[in-house]
């Protein structure tokens, strides 16, 4: 899983020879990186579900207390998917990932890469191809020790966030800054990437 992540963005922080208008319409399948803040699960996740889908604001908040558990690292991937529910709400790069589910695995520390299970995520949303190219396909993140630095990966929403690997404030609830070592697996390809 560590050795074989896929790329995730652009590398040295330039779109120079990086497939950028390819990466961000494939999906992300599998991948390293570090994350972002998305928000509160009943507020912009409900607001985001309710243009998407069409529906009132009172249907997604429904949508998302349906599909939604707190905790699933006391899981195995398998017994987390017979849930059927998601620790958190995000967004990737591609519009290919949307309403799909991704596998999120921590890494601490990058020089013993022991990835761990965190949980599900529903992808809702996507990076405007605006934002993507050149901001995001670009933006680094190094902390931890992370070399070479690592490209943006996911923004989740704050449940999702509290769980993955701490940022420079080493506290779980700081959702105001990056967050390094988030390994996404598409849940198509989860039993050759683990197993």
């Amino acid at each position: 899983m560590v050795n074989n992540y896929g790329e995730v963005g652009c590398p040295n922080g330039t779109v120079q020879g990086c497939p950028v208008t390819e990466l961000y319409n494939k999906s992300v399948d599998k991948g390293l990186g570090w994350a972002t803040h998305y928000g509160s699960e009943h507020g912009i996740v409900a607001t985001v579900i309710k243009n998407r889908k069409g529906i009132t604001i009172e249907q997604a908040n429904k949508f998302v207390d349906d599909n939604y558990m707190q905790k699933q690292s006391n899981l195995t991937p398998e017994e987390a998917k017979k849930t059927g529910k998601v620790i958190s709400f995000g967004a990737t790069r591609s519009p290919s990932d949307l309403w799909k589910i991704k596998y999120i695995f921590g890494i601490d520390d990058p020089k013993n890469p022991k990835p761990y299970f965190v949980g599900r995520l529903m992808v809702i949303d996507c990076a405007a191809s605006h934002d993507w190219n050149p901001r995001l396909a670009t933006y680094m993140y190094g902390y931890k020790g992370w070399s070479p630095s690592l490209n943006w990966i996911v923004d989740l929403s704050s449940n999702g966030m509290v769980q993955i690997p701490t940022g420079y404030s080493g506290q779980q609830g700081n959702t105001g800054e990056g967050r390094p070592g988030v390994v996404l697996i598409d849940e198509s390809i989860l039993d050759q990437m683990i197993y």
